[in-house]
């Protein structure tokens, strides 16, 4: 909801309402022997089956005010947030919460434009940003402070349990690039320098013994920093004016790395080869072309099925696989089309890859679609 009162000032109102649902299910005897690593033996099952619920529910109410002052955008508001965490066993975590905060934009003509964004809340978390962007270079500054999610605190399942009380996670993170553009060339270095202070996390600690009943996944926060640098480079080169390369490739160094807490490819490639042109009098605009995305090898996060959430392992790689996708988008007049044949590779060579230990990535696969808007 919102009331202009002029350009200079206006009121607005923002109401949402969040709710997610996470059920889990299992017959246990049909599981594969030590499916599970621990069974709580406090909660009564009954029949046959496992069970663990959670519904978490949220309502936040923002009201404020913003406008424009020639050059000047600028915004402040005040926020209530109403949060309901309800666990099958656990029972339920209520709370409440109030944010008091306000944005910034300023163009610089030639210069480009320099925004901000502050954001405070009554229990001492944070929220500062601030980013400057022109046609030569791009830098941006965040520094925050937040709770850490209820799930990592507080959990109750017959194959799970924990009851925590983490520090807030607090995130330092610097980003700047560097641009060059011309008709034929588009060249952007960048580098990306982030600090996780009390970071937390889901460890895997292996069992003493097999037969022992205990929980081999648990949230963990870390006892020191993770300092992450990611140096980066952008480039598009246009030949022959119609075939275009794209390609993006960051190579990720961590300098820190308390507790094993971040897992990480050191190296990730996205490229793109394209024809891109428009026929018969601008009725026919075709994009075409192969996509090649890589990562190096790196000991992936593994699944744990029951909690629905990923944990730092140290014993499975996860190889490097060149994911090759083939495409082709056209639109004519009012309809569009695409096909897109995933993962080439795999066609040939009759191999595939793994996203994480035993899950396997995109199969070779074809998909279409299409898109006709009938009006004139």
């Amino acid at each position: 909801q919102q009331y202009e009162i002029g350009k200079a000032l206006q009121l607005y109102n923002t109401f949402d309402r969040y709710r997610q649902g996470t059920e889990f299910t299992d017959i246990p005897a049909n599981a594969p022997t030590d499916y599970y690593d621990y069974t709580d033996s406090t909660i009564l099952v009954m029949g046959d089956t496992t069970q663990g619920l959670t519904k978490f529910r949220t309502i936040r109410d923002e009201v404020g005010f913003k406008g424009n002052l020639l050059k000047l955008f600028y915004q402040g508001y005040y926020a209530a947030r109403w949060y309901n965490n309800e666990n099958l066993y656990a029972g339920t975590v209520k709370g409440f919460e109030h944010y008091l905060g306000g944005r910034m934009s300023l163009r610089l003509d030639s210069l480009g434009e320099l925004s901000a964004w502050l954001e405070v809340q009554n229990n001492g978390n944070f929220r500062i940003e601030g980013e400057l962007k022109s046609k030569w270079f791009e830098a941006s500054l965040k520094q925050l402070q937040y709770s850490v999610p209820i799930v990592y605190q507080t959990y109750k399942g017959l194959h799970n349990r924990w009851e925590n009380d983490f520090n807030p996670i607090n995130v330092t993170q610097l980003n700047g690039y560097l641009h060059y553009n011309s008709p034929v060339l588009s060249l952007s270095p960048g580098l990306t320098f982030t600090r996780l202070g009390n970071y937390v996390f889901m460890k895997y600690y292996p069992k003493e013994s097999e037969s022992a009943n205990v929980q081999t996944m648990l949230p963990t926060q870390s006892s020191g920093e993770q300092v992450i640098a990611s140096p980066e480079l952008k480039f598009s080169l246009t030949m022959l004016r119609h075939v275009h390369l794209r390609t993006d490739i960051i190579y990720t160094k961590l300098l820190v790395s308390n507790d094993d807490a971040i897992q990480i490819p050191e190296l990730f490639v996205n490229t793109q080869l394209s024809y891109e042109n428009i026929h018969f009098n601008d009725n026919l605009d075709i994009h075409t072309g192969l996509e090649i995305h890589y990562q190096s090898d790196y000991n992936a996060l593994a699944y744990d099925v029951p909690m629905q959430l990923y944990y730092v392992q140290n014993t499975d790689v996860v190889k490097g696989f060149p994911l090759i996708d083939v495409f082709v988008s056209a639109r004519i007049k009012r309809g569009k089309i695409f096909f897109k044949y995933n993962n080439i590779v795999q066609a040939f060579t009759k191999e595939g890859y793994f996203l994480t230990p035993e899950y396997p990535g995109q199969r070779n696969i074809l998909d279409f679609g299409f898109d006709w808007s009938f009006y004139d």
